[in-house]
Formats: C-alpha cells, structure tokens, sequence
C-alpha cells in the first residue's frame, strides 16, 4: 500500500509507533528499532526485508530514519484490511497442517520456529511461544488460538 492509501487511524498508529520507538523528543529513529517498531504494530517484516528497507531508506548509512521514511515503510507492509492479515496468517499455519486439524504438534512449531526459513528464533523463544498454547495433555498447539490473539 502507500501512505495516501492508509486510513487516518492507521497513520495515527504509525505515528505514534514512531514517536515510541523514537528516543525522547528525537525526530528520527535509530534503524535498529525499525523491526521492534513495525512488529510492535503487527506487520511481519523478515530480517532480509529490513535490511532491504534500510538500503533504500538510509542509503548514507546514518543509522535513522524519520517519521515520513518510517510511514513509507510501514505502508509498504501494511495489510489492507485486518481480513487481509487473518487470511496471510491461516494461510501459513496451514501449509504445516495438511490435515486441516486447526491443531500442529508443539515438536513441529518448534521444529519450524527454530530451523524452518531464513530467519529462525532462538530456542528459548520458541519453548516460550509453545508453552503460552499448547495442551499440556496433546502437546498440540491449536494455532486459531494464535491468530485469534494476533488479531486482537
């Protein structure tokens, strides 16, 4: 999307999003809080795509961005509708569920959170992550559940 295309809530949102990830009373944002500042709103750059994103917004490699390269970004990522990010998400968790249960073992999340694409999290992070949804009894994560609160 670009910025013209987003409602005003959405821009209020990257605005202060901006302004909280920004050291106090600063109008640029260290490159390095990028990622946090556009997950923090729920959109899901990989590591790739920010450091693609900080070439062409700090081509001087100043190490900041301002406010307006920062709406530009998050436009870039931003979901039209929420239906939008629902519909990205079930579509991933589906492509390890092929029985459509709505349910994947907590060994296979972790195995995808650790190992599976270019960007895999720590170990800790995935134990983490599975202990806040599995069922103690099926060892399975039910990943409506996940959506659900990403949606929230």
């Amino acid at each position: 999307m670009k910025v013209k295309e987003l409602q005003s809530t959405d821009l209020e949102l990257i605005y202060k999003t901006f302004k909280f990830f920004s050291p106090k009373d600063q109008s640029v944002m260290p490159i390095s809080r990028m990622g946090d500042a556009l997950r923090w709103m729920k959109l899901i750059p990989s590591e790739a795509q920010l450091q693609k994103y900080a070439e062409l917004i700090d081509p001087d490699n100043t190490g900041e961005i301002d406010v307006n390269k920062f709406m530009i970004t998050a436009a870039d990522l931003w979901f039209p509708t929420p239906k939008e990010m629902e519909k990205h998400l079930w579509a991933a968790f589906e492509v390890f569920d092929q029985s459509l249960t709505g349910t994947i073992s907590s060994e296979l999340l972790k195995d995808i959170l650790v190992h599976t694409g270019t960007e895999p999290i720590p170990i800790s992070e995935a134990d983490k992550l599975i202990k806040q949804y599995e069922d103690k009894e099926t060892h399975q994560v039910s990943y409506s559940i996940i959506i659900h609160e990403l949606m929230e």
